[in-house]
Parts: structure tokens; C-alpha cells; sequence
């Protein structure tokens, strides 16, 4: 074997691996020899995407990443794929050649793989006997391999799962717009988290055409469903009476949550996450760490004395968080503990809303709410400012377990309190 023979390979890799990675204005370029891979930066909203776009043949393909340097890798892997299969001979068998060159021809002067793009548009491929948990599952698994914010994935976990828990035996075709819309119904959601749910029923139907569980032209159910307008204007608030009704019927185990979301404003999958060790009870502080903090952005919530004196009520797990989002959606099904207290119900995030709406209020200090909170001031402007009255907001943060405790016992209440 000669030194060239025997080198060859070696020299093959570097000069494969010798990439050139080209910034301009409209985006990134990834070439390697004559393959290319373009990278472009998607803008949705708050959040930066990176598309990566390549072409074997005429044929496009894209694929979309969170972070830019996981877009850049990806797209050396791919162009290291195409410069190979370039310099490769093939190695179909001659039968298959043939098979292949002859259906080539029988669409021609059409492409085979246009042909092949028009069989699955109109074609359900596999939704025979695919149920609508499994396609949920699936949805699960497809962001989860996209790796985006955690804080979306727990989103998208908490609303499939309530979902299937709807339909858990049904195929995607059985589900009618008459029992998605009583399913909504029956949920007792606010008006806006079943639209909420509503628009994520319609990401589910978009994500099974996507995967041939369904045909391109299968009727969305989601439009065909009529449910109650969100009332316009700001989120809705308790009033300090209604807090301490509401604290009435909460349990110890449920207090840590209720009152860290109402007098700290931690958002519900903030709450979700945080364990005791987040709460310093020497000191009188708590914070939000990096890992649960939405767009990993940590900040202390707002401690006021009120706060730790319902949290040394409250009855902590010995391990894990102080409330999971299965027993969150316990208190709102509790349609008749609330009744008990002459609550209609319970509007989504109605304590971290009564929070920001409350505090800013109270201190009149849009930046020291928006860090609290952990929001914006365009957020605060838009739905908190003026909201409700000072005074209320002075009421707000002195409600105390001696305070509800002595309104119970006005009310004849006192009986259901159970801290």
C-alpha cells in the first residue's frame, strides 16, 4: 500500500471539515466545497429563530432551530452530507434502478418527487386507527426535539394533557365541533382560556395535516366552534373581599400557591416549579431562579409581610414543588367549595393579574412592578395602569390570616376554614 493510499482517507476529512461559515445583512452561509447551506433569522414576536434552507436537486428543504450556534453545527452537518453524497457512486441495485427511472418516466414531463409531493397532499398516509392522544403525543415529542423554552413546553404538556383527558379514546376524525365545544363548556374556563385552548386544538389539527393524519383539506373543527367573547379591556381582578372569600376556601396545601401568586406575583408555571428552598424565611425573601424564570430571567418577587404570614400557614411537600399543575386545576374545579363563599368561579391567573394591577397601583412605580412581576412595562401599560384605586390596593396588602379569620367570622364562614 502505497503512503497516499494509505493517507487518503485522513486527507479526505480535513479537506471535507475545511468549512467556510460567511455573516452578512440577510443572514449566515455555510459552504463546503459546492454544497451551501443558508442560514436566516426568523423574528416572531419577542423570540429570534434560525431557518436553515438547502436544496438537493430543485427539491428545497428547511428546518428551523432556537439558538444560532445549534443552526450553524446543524448546518455543517448537513453540507458535510451533501459534499459526500456528491462524490459518491451509487449503489442501487440495477432492478431498483429501473424501477425507479421507469415511474420517473411515467409522470414525466413532471418531476417524481412533485408527483410524490401531490399523492401526499391528498393521500392520508397514516391515520388509520392513530388516536387523538397519540397525535398529542407526538406534538409533545416534536417540540421537545426542537428544543425550545421550557417554560413553552410545560405549556404545551398541561394543555395536551387536559385534552386527552376530553377525548382519550377518540380518533381526530371522530372529535365533532358540537363535542369540542361542549368539552370548553363544561371545563368552567374563563371565556379567555377557552379560546385559549381553542386556538391550541387548532395548532393540533395544523400539526396532524403536517404529518398525513390528516388530509389538506379536512374541514378545521376548531373554526367551526362558536364560544363566549372575551370581554374586552383589562385582565380581570379580585377585589380585596373577594381575596379573603377566596382565602376562606383554600387549603394548606394550597396556600404557599395562592398567596405567592397574589402578594408576590409569581406567574402559575413560576409557582409550579418553586420549592421551599426558593422562600427565605430568616431574612423574609424569595426569588425566582435562572431554570424557572421565563426567558431565564432570575429577579426577586415582592415579599410583603403578608406574604410569610399565610406561607408559615401553608403546608409545603417534603420534596418538590409547592403545587403542581394538576392540583392548580383542582381549585378551579371546585365550583362548589367557591359557591360556599359566594364566588362564581375562578378566572385563569386572576391572582398574578390582581397582583401587577394592585401593586402598581400602590407604589405608582411601573419599573419596580414590571421587575417584580417579571414583565414589561408595555404589558403594564396596556392592561394594568389605573386599573383599581389605591386605597383598595393598601387593602390589598394587609390582608392577613387574622383579618380573613375575623371577616369569616362576620360572614358566618368560619366553619370552612381549614389552615
Amino acid at each position: 500500500m502505497s503512503i497516499f493510499e494509505r493517507f487518503y482517507p485522513i486527507l479526505v476529512i480535513i479537506l471535507m471539515d475545511n468549512f467556510k461559515v460567511l455573516d452578512s445583512k440577510k443572514g449566515t452561509e455555510v459552504r463546503l466545497g459546492d454544497s451551501l447551506v443558508k442560514i436566516n433569522p426568523i423574528q416572531t414576536g419577542r423570540y429570534t429563530t434560525y431557518r436553515l434552507t438547502w436544496y438537493v436537486g430543485d427539491k428545497r428543504f428547511r428546518v428551523t432551530r432556537a439558538d444560532k450556534n445549534e443552526a450553524i453545527e446543524l448546518a455543517k452537518q448537513k453540507v458535510r452530507h451533501l459534499s459526500r453524497a456528491e462524490g459518491e457512486h451509487t449503489r442501487v441495485d440495477a432492478a431498483r434502478l429501473v424501477y425507479l427511472l421507469e415511474c420517473e418516466k411515467s409522470v414525466a414531463p413532471h418531476q417524481l418527487h412533485k408527483a410524490c409531493e401531490f399523492f401526499r397532499k391528498f393521500h392520508v398516509l397514516s391515520s388509520k386507527g392513530k388516536k387523538f392522544s397519540e397525535i398529542c403525543d407526538d406534538l409533545v415529542a416534536d417540540i421537545k426535539a426542537k428544543n425550545l423554552s421550557k417554560d413553552h413546553e410545560q405549556t404545551v404538556s398541561s394543555q395536551v394533557k387536559t385534552l386527552k383527558s376530553w377525548f382519550p379514546k377518540e380518533t381526530m376524525q371522530q372529535i365533532t365541533p358540537q363535542s369540542l365545544e361542549r368539552k370548553l363548556r363544561e371545563s368552567h374556563f374563563a371565556p379567555y382560556t377557552q379560546h385559549k385552548f381553542l386556538s391550541f386544538y387548532r395548532t393540533i389539527e395544523n400539526f396532524a395535516k403536517k404529518r398525513r393524519y390528516l388530509t389538506d383539506d379536512h374541514q378545521t373543527i376548531a373554526d367551526q366552534v362558536t364560544l363566549m367573547a372575551i370581554p374586552e379591556g383589562n385582565y380581570p381582578v379580585f377585589t380585596p373581599e373577594q381575596l379573603m372569600r377566596f382565602l376562606i376556601a383554600v387549603k394548606p396545601k394550597e396556600l404557599a400557591y395562592v398567596a405567592t401568586m397574589a402578594f408576590g406575583g409569581a406567574r402559575r408555571n413560576e409557582c409550579t416549579q418553586m420549592t421551599k428552598g426558593h422562600f427565605n424565611f430568616d431574612e423574609k425573601t424569595a426569588h425566582v431562579d435562572r431554570v424557572i424564570a421565563k426567558k431565564t430571567l432570575p429577579r426577586h418577587i415582592f415579599t410583603p409581610d403578608c406574604l410569610f404570614e399565610w406561607l408559615n400557614l401553608a403546608t409545603f411537600p417534603e420534596h418538590g414543588p409547592i403545587m403542581t399543575e394538576r392540583k392548580v386545576g383542582n381549585i378551579s374545579r371546585d365550583v362548589a367549595k367557591l359557591k360556599q363563599v359566594g364566588l362564581a368561579g375562578w378566572e385563569d391567573n386572576i391572582l398574578r393579574h390582581s397582583f401587577l394591577s394592585y401593586h402598581l397601583a400602590a407604589y405608582q412605580n411601573p419599573h419596580n412592578t414590571a421587575y417584580h412581576g417579571g414583565t414589561s412595562i408595555k404589558m403594564l401599560s396596556k392592561h394594568y395602569v389605573a386599573l383599581v384605586s389605591k386605597r383598595a390596593a393598601e387593602e390589598w396588602f394587609n390582608i392577613t390570616p387574622i383579618s380573613v379569620r375575623e371577616y369569616a367570622e362576620k360572614q358566618g364562614l368560619t366553619h370552612l376554614i381549614t389552615w
